[in-house]
């Protein structure tokens, strides 16, 4: 990755990514969101022992920093290798979620506001669209990717930027660190092409580029797991190909213009 043309913005994002020792493409994205001005907060699961370095990191970029007063622990997974999380009591031994903004008073109240479960006014401040934290339903752990599949009108051509499932292979992501209610959602598109263009502003070509490509491709997506088609077959996460029907599978289809 070219990072000689990357703004000094960008760089700061980096490094303060490289703090969290979160690589997923996201974590870029909301940080640097966050110190460009366009998002108002980040939230973070962080490794007890990573905490303090963390939050010293974030206070030399000039960053504001709540933590939970609870830990989290995995709840739920799925055959997607996805985890989902509940907040449990303090011991010390477990991660907790940080609340990073440029304004202590919004990070203060997003930890009280998470840790309440008020998700409209938390999501609001996390910059969600309200039709997709609306939709957001915790009983669908299991089977999200398909719900939202199911929820998706134009199948078989979905901008590139939207594909959220990228995330299980891949560290591409235009999105922030949520479920939106279709991949085809109009809010969401925008908010994906916003931060397409927010990259390349802060010289992030090379990257933009090769998200670009990750995120182009078709999909066959089962109640249980999603498969890619690569040059070798339809695959899971794994790299494993499973023995299924794909005829009973919804097929989406991710191009870029």
């Amino acid at each position: 990755m070219l990072l000689s043309s990357f703004s000094e913005t960008a760089l700061t994002a980096l490094e303060l990514q490289a703090s969290t020792y979160e690589r997923t493409g996201v974590t870029f994205v909301e940080l640097l969101s966050l110190l460009a001005g366009t998002k108002k907060l980040v939230r973070l699961v962080i490794n007890p022992d990573r905490l303090l370095e963390v939050e010293k990191s974030m206070a030399l970029a000039g960053l504001q920093v709540a933590i939970s007063p609870k830990e989290l622990v995995t709840s739920q997974g799925n055959m997607n290798g996805d985890k989902f999380q509940e907040w449990s009591s303090l011991t010390g031994r477990m991660p907790r979620a940080i609340y990073i903004s440029q304004d202590r008073q919004i990070s203060e109240l997003a930890a009280s506001l998470d840790s309440k479960g008020d998700d409209a006014s938390f999501a609001d401040l996390l910059g969600y669209p309200k039709c997709c934290y609306s939709a957001y339903d915790p009983s669908r752990y299991r089977n999200w990717w398909y719900w939202i599949s199911h929820a998706t009108r134009n199948k078989s051509n979905l901008p590139s930027t939207m594909n959220r499932i990228s995330r299980l292979y891949s560290q591409a992501s235009f999105l922030y660190d949520y479920f939106p209610c279709s991949l085809d959602c109009s809010a969401s598109t925008l908010l994906a092409e916003f931060n397409r263009t927010i990259l390349l502003t802060h010289g992030c070509i090379e990257l933009v580029s090769k998200w670009d490509s990750l995120q182009s491709g078709r999909f066959l997506i089962f109640p249980d797991c999603v498969m890619k088609h690569t040059e070798h077959g339809w695959k899971n996460k794994f790299g494993l190909e499973l023995d299924r029907d794909y005829k009973d599978a919804i097929k989406l289809e991710f191009r870029f213009p």
